[in-house]
């Protein structure tokens, strides 16, 4: 793998956590974006493991594609292996998990209204 600093970052998954916070300490409500930085940088400071973030990304995906809540580990180690091969960094991992991870929930309760 190349070290991140060699490795071109995406713009649009950019973690842009103090902007955000500001925007919220001046009373904007958080948007969509707002609430995946957060929830992003909050995932940033659990400095997990780039596998361990490859298999969440993996099972967060198949998820969404399959429609279930248990995905086989079979599949999800599958999957996770292609992420590794991947040559995305580690901040795109957390905000792409982030990003899922609000997406799924937000379908799942708008699905129980």
């Amino acid at each position: 793998m190349k070290p991140d600093n060699l490795i071109e970052r995406r713009p649009e998954l950019k973690i842009k956590f103090k902007d955000t916070m500001e925007l919220i300490e001046i009373g904007i409500d958080p948007d969509l974006e707002a609430k995946i930085t957060i929830a992003a940088h909050k995932l940033l400071q659990e400095k997990k493991s780039y596998k361990d973030l490859s298999i969440k990304l993996a099972e967060l995906q198949l998820k969404l594609l399959q429609d279930k809540d248990i995905i086989p580990k079979n599949e999800i180690q599958k999957k996770a292996e292609e992420i590794l091969k991947s040559s995305t960094t580690y901040e795109e991992l957390t905000w792409l998990i982030s990003e899922l991870d609000i997406l799924l929930k937000k379908k799942y309760v708008d699905q129980n209204e």
